[in-house]
């Protein structure tokens, strides 16, 4: 699977994984977030390229879209990545914007645990 093929692929499954949560449905959602673990190691196996293509996503006009690149790209450029999540934060979003907060609050308290 080439790289842009891969972005495609985790853009589809955060857009899913949000969706599949907000109805209840936590199994499909879970999954979802299986195919982007799975999806994030290939990113990283491919380089800064790729890395800088998840980040590129933190620009998305979809809100779950944002918010996931910038969750998965937090190591690679925590700035940018706290920037949307705050702007997430911000907009009261119903579980985007405290997923948000809660990621920036373990950023802040050194508890990441992804990547």
């Amino acid at each position: 699977m080439d790289v842009t093929s891969i972005i495609v692929s985790f853009e589809d499954c955060a857009k899913k994984q949000y969706h599949f949560t907000l109805e209840g449905n936590w199994r499909k959602g879970n999954e979802q977030v299986k195919k982007m673990n799975e999806l994030f190691a290939r990113i990283k196996d491919h380089g800064d390229e790729a890395r800088n293509k998840l980040l590129d996503l933190t620009n998305s006009n979809s809100d779950e879209v944002a918010s996931m690149a910038a969750v998965y790209s937090m190591r690679f450029n925590p700035e940018k990545c706290l920037k949307t999540l705050q702007g997430i934060a911000e907009k009261n979003i119903p579980l985007l914007s405290s997923d948000a907060k809660q990621a920036i609050e373990n950023w802040n308290n050194k508890e990441w645990y992804i990547d």
